[in-house]
């Protein structure tokens, strides 16, 4: 359809001055009734476009729509439509499409490039139903403008280099129910994983941390026996073995005089640490009895002196024959640390009773962690608070039973007192019938530490985060057997304390590893000016 028109001026009266109406006769011809046709008048009234702004209509192909349109002679005999042939839905009636071809957006738009001013009605006038247009230009179609397009849908974050474009895959199921739908339905129905999967991906990515190339040692203590310590070290190697992402986990018997760890274990050693002590490829021995660990270790040199456990980790064992027991003195220990700790990343140290023991005193001095081992019953509880003093306050005097203090500092020599902040009190249940309730236990523990940690009279830079915890290890059967541990034979609550219990001395890893560098660096400078002067 194209609609032209003369310079019409309404100001100026002339007989020449013709206004062509849309079926190209003269309007005077033409009676006075209105006869435009009644597609152009339906057209007219139809709205400029849907209201929902999300539709988004469907446009018909159009090549070279900004193009100009052929004039009235090139059109031809098309019928009063003017050629727009396709121009209604036949679904939707006499409702116009919309998607005309027309501008490709808002933004883009000119009305004098595409329409061209229209004329203004003269006083009394009523404006016609399809109005006339005038262009300074050569004549064109009269297109209605498109309504805008929907924004486009969001398809994620944008494409970035060397990525697959997969995103995220759903990842299986790792027990329970879930799993066995998985596996039942050859992995062609997978349910996710559950609470509890995702629950146990948590904790076991606070254990999948390095601890550095120093090794990170934990020393677990307790001031009175019948506490479970020796089960508790078993059950503390059990969780790092089967979670943590480390080349293997250690275990060392330290009570000077005997030690039980070898009954928990599968495997158990026809060695005990006197014999691995002895072995001349792992240690230098002077003449006065000094002992020195060598350079070059071997892993499986060193592993010929240890037991194994079906829970991934490996133990050096006490000796258990008391007529020829090694009294373990703490320069075998030192010389013992320092061959594991190039072999084994994670190093669990199970010490005597005796906190005043040289052994213990050389254990707490290169511990990372200590964990103190508490039951519920009032006597193993007054035993754990003593431990956590002692801990405050070595050395102290033995009258007041105050902190010693350094003459040149006049602070508090406090030699383990940093491990307060890192310490882990572990409540384990073994079925005794005691005063005392875990919960409560968890609270007064707390509140015991923070005390302690306020009496600190170091500066706030020089004073460790308070990263210490209270855990629980309930009561089990299994455990009660003193034998091996065998994870699956465990109560679920167990699994899961085990677990806890493993990703809380991971939870230290990374800070491990940037003391051990600071101290490595500390000692290579004082080396250094050392040897300058």
């Amino acid at each position: 359809m194209t609609i032209t028109t003369n310079n019409f001026d309404p100001h100026e009266d002339g007989e020449d001055d013709v206004n062509t109406n849309l079926n190209g006769a003269d309007p005077q011809d033409q009676p006075e009734a209105d006869e435009t046709p009644a597609w152009a008048r339906k057209w007219a009234a139809a709205p400029e476009g849907p209201a929902d702004p999300d539709h988004r209509p469907v446009e018909p192909g159009f090549d070279g729509f900004d193009q100009e349109a052929p004039g009235a002679d090139e059109l031809g005999d098309r019928g009063d439509t003017g050629g727009f042939s396709g121009y209604f839905d036949p679904n939707q009636g006499s409702r116009p499409l919309h998607a005309v071809p027309g501008p490709p957006s808002a933004a883009q738009f000119d009305p004098q490039r595409w329409v061209g001013p229209q004329a203004q009605p003269q006083p009394g006038q009523q404006q016609p139903a399809y109005s006339a247009m005038q262009s300074n230009e050569p004549p064109t179609v009269a297109y209605r403008p498109a309504p805008p397009l929907a924004p486009a849908p969001d398809n994620g974050p944008p494409h970035t280099l060397f990525s697959d474009g997969a995103g995220d895959l759903k990842q299986p199921p790792s027990s329970g129910m879930r799993r066995l739908i998985f596996n039942l339905s050859g992995g062609s129905v997978n349910p996710g994983p559950s609470k509890a999967d995702l629950r146990r991906a948590g904790l076991v990515q606070r254990v999948n941390v390095s601890p550095g190339v120093c090794g990170y040692k934990v020393v677990v203590i307790t001031v009175k026996g019948g506490a479970g310590k020796t089960t508790s070290v078993a059950t503390l190697l059990t969780a790092l073995g089967l979670h943590v992402d480390a080349s293997g986990v250690l275990g060392i018997d330290a009570n000077p005089a005997t030690g039980t760890l070898a009954d928990r274990l599968d495997q158990p050693s026809r060695y005990d640490i006197r014999h691995l002590l002895a072995n001349k490829e792992l240690f230098s021995h002077g003449p006065d009895g000094q002992i020195d660990a060598r350079d070059n270790v071997s892993y499986p040199t060193f592993t010929t002196y240890t037991g194994k456990s079906s829970g991934n980790f490996e133990a050096v064992q006490g000796s258990d024959n008391l007529a020829a027991a090694h009294m373990l003195t703490a320069q075998e220990y030192d010389a013992l640390l320092d061959v594991a700790e190039k072999i084994f990343p994670i190093i669990v140290t199970d010490c005597g009773t005796e906190m005043h023991h040289d052994v213990t005193k050389a254990a707490l001095a290169r511990a990372d962690r200590v964990v103190i081992v508490t039951g519920t019953a009032r006597g193993t509880v007054k035993k754990a608070r003593q431990a956590l003093k002692f801990l405050n306050n070595y050395p102290a005097d033995l009258l007041t039973e105050k902190p010693l203090q350094d003459p040149n500092t006049g602070r508090d020599i406090a030699e383990y007192r940093h491990l307060v902040s890192r310490a882990v009190v572990l409540v384990n249940n073994t079925g005794q019938k005691g005063t005392f309730k875990p919960k409560q236990l968890h609270e007064d523990f707390a509140a015991e530490i923070e005390q302690l940690r306020k009496n600190d009279d170091r500066p706030a830079e020089m004073q460790a985060p308070n990263t210490s915890k209270v855990l629980d290890l309930p009561y089990d059967d299994h455990l009660g057997l003193d034998g091996p541990i065998v994870h699956d034979l465990l109560q679920k609550s167990t699994q899961w304390a085990m677990l806890e219990l493993a990703a809380t001395i991971g939870d230290d890893f990374e800070a491990s590893a940037h003391r051990h560098y600071n101290a490595a660096q500390a000692k290579r400078h004082a080396t250094l000016v050392g040897a300058r002067r």
